[in-house]
């Protein structure tokens, strides 16, 4: 039986269709349809620093994806390790800019 492949989303991947193209007031069935195909199914997995970036900010996104049951992948002492590999062999990879994510390290050890 062949695998099932799993994505890992970065928090922009909500974050910028939530706010600027597919607000859930008028595309409801576009984040509906996500769900439905990504939480039934387990392929959309989402890392924990991806979560806690979500959870920053209290607004109608946060409380949207509370909701979902989406997979969080804890992080833990080898994706630390690998994630600080990358961010040493890559220092432009995060600018420590207030506001922006530290997490892309994360995502691509995983």
């Amino acid at each position: 039986m062949a695998e099932t492949k799993k994505y890992i989303l970065d928090a922009n991947c909500f974050i910028e269709p939530w706010n600027k193209f597919y607000s859930y007031d008028f595309f409801d069935s576009f984040w509906d349809n996500f769900v439905k195909t990504s939480c039934d199914n387990k392929i959309i997995l989402v890392q924990e620093e991806i979560y806690d970036e979500i959870m920053k900010k209290s607004d109608e996104l946060n409380s949207w994806v509370k909701k979902q049951g989406f997979e969080i992948v804890k992080t833990d002492p080898e994706i630390t390790r690998i994630a600080a590999m990358i961010q040493n062999q890559f220092p432009g990879l995060v600018k420590e800019v207030k506001g922006r994510s530290l997490a892309d390290p994360f995502v691509i050890a995983l």
